[in-house]
């Protein structure tokens, strides 16, 4: 009898255990199920902890890099981006891409979504270049698979355009962006697509001084939105923008105008006169103005976009810091010279805040300050803030140089006004070997010095931006 009870016994024992699970613990199919319903609650944080226990489990099968420990993880991920966790999801998505890598082969389209998420967290979190590594890589996956006419590659070519335009890599991001034009120039384009390659590659043509080509390029965006949105729909503004600042290039300032304000009553009737929409219209619209010397029209278009960013971003951000130097720009120009300066001070403090040490947003804002200031008599303080915009003018090297000639002229006037002449004069003589109409101070000072000021220092102020996709 002792006997039987201990073989019973062992065959229970051999039974619970069996393949090192516990029955009364949920499969793998039951962990599932009940990660996609605390999911489906909202409840991310019991979803991450029951997939946690299904990862642990199928690595104990099949093994810590099985395809089947990727699928888990990646899914991992995805619920720890939906509960806004970026910093724990790229790691995990780095180790699927690993994994697929190891199990399907390194061109695997299986690859193409994990990088997609990689590039967009990535590009989220501030991070262009490891973004644009992804991007190569996806594009290199999609060749090796589909070919070189492969339509679903067009639109990761214009998320690479649009990340190397805002590293003002304008000859990378036109190069991405006329492909991805080529691929929706193949038979049958969805036609709302083509029209956003379009304006895309023509705002960066323009920014490039290539004016001809930008407008016939924008120019059949337009026709092509006009068709088959209408006249009025909120997605013609990104092509009407870039049109605009392209007739303002061309001294063509009443086209340009008519331009924004079709744009800006767009907007108004799309999303209502208070919204933020608004703001980089009534920016560009104000910014072209004044240059023109028509500040009675420019100061409403400048003041509303500044009023309307303070509503919508009460904490100050590069938007505001933008609408302020816009706004100071004009009063200099007026002679409110106290006023700019206020608004100049409060956008250097923001970028400060928010950017880093050396970026050029912060340079330009110090140089336009330090010009404001010399203007204002305020001799040793502009002598600090041009010299540190110089400083950092000059570690960036050939790309700024337009820049550095005029920090150059700038400071050799501050210099002179205080009588130091012949500190002044090798600066003069540096800023005319680099760009010779910086210096036009070696014939006699021009009498406004701040329209010398805004016209160099507008060089490196970003305009209209490629519009963003739908879908990265």
């Amino acid at each position: 009898m002792e006997g039987a009870l201990l073989i019973l016994f062992f065959f229970l024992l051999r039974t619970l255990f069996a393949e090192g699970r516990n029955p009364v613990a949920p499969d793998a199919a039951d962990l599932n199920r009940q990660a996609d319903n605390y999911a489906a609650q909202g409840n991310f944080a019991l979803a991450e902890q029951t997939l946690d226990r299904l990862i642990q489990s199928v690595q104990k099968k099949t093994g810590r890099d099985s395809i089947e420990v990727g699928i888990y993880l990646r899914r991992l991920a995805h619920v720890k981006m939906l509960r806004n966790d970026f910093a724990g999801a790229i790691p995990l998505l780095h180790r699927v891409v690993y994994i697929q890598a190891l199990n399907l082969g390194s061109y695997s389209a299986d690859l193409l979504q994990t990088l997609d998420w990689l590039a967009q967290l990535y590009h989220g979190q501030g991070k262009p270049d490891a973004a644009i590594v992804m991007l190569r890589r996806m594009l290199e996956i999609r060749s090796a698979n589909y070919g070189e006419k492969d339509r679903g590659a067009a639109p990761v070519f214009n998320s690479l355009g649009l990340l190397l335009h805002r590293k003002e890599d304008l000859a990378g991001a036109a190069d991405a962006f006329r492909r991805a034009l080529a691929l929706h120039e193949l038979p049958d384009p969805d036609q709302e697509e083509l029209a956003l390659c379009l304006t895309n590659l023509g705002i960066t043509l323009s920014q490039q001084g290539q004016l001809q080509e930008a407008e016939s390029l924008l120019q059949r965006s337009l026709f092509i939105r006009e068709k088959k949105l209408g006249p009025h729909s909120p997605e013609l503004c990104s092509t009407l923008l870039g049109l605009a600042e392209l007739l303002w290039k061309k001294a063509d300032i009443r086209g340009a105008e008519g331009l924004y304000r079709r744009a800006l009553a767009i907007q108004e009737t799309a999303f209502g006169a208070e919204d933020a929409h608004l703001i980089p219209t009534l920016n560009q619209a104000g910014r072209m103005l004044t240059e023109n010397d028509e500040y009675e029209a420019a100061e409403p278009l400048l003041r509303r976009a500044l009023a309307l960013q303070e509503r919508s971003d009460p904490k100050d951000s590069l938007v505001t810091a933008d609408c302020l130097e816009a706004l100071a720009s004009l009063l200099a120009a007026k002679g409110e010279v106290a006023d700019s300066l206020r608004l100049l001070r409060r956008a250097l403090k923001t970028r400060e805040e928010l950017l880093p040490a050396n970026d050029a947003g912060i340079s330009v804002t110090l140089g336009t300050l330090g010009w404001g200031l010399f203007r204002n008599r305020e001799y040793a303080e502009a002598e600090a803030c041009i010299r540190r915009a110089l400083a950092m003018g000059e570690r960036v090297g050939q790309d700024a140089t337009v820049f550095v000639s005029t920090q150059l002229f700038h400071l050799g006037s501050v210099l002179q006004d205080r009588g130091d002449v012949a500190a002044a004069e090798p600066l003069f003589w540096r800023a005319l070997a680099l760009r010779a109409p910086a210096c036009a101070c070696l014939k006699g000072m021009p009498r406004d010095r701040s329209r010398c000021c805004a016209r160099h220092s507008r060089s490196k102020k970003k305009s209209s931006s490629p519009a963003i996709p739908r879908s990265p």
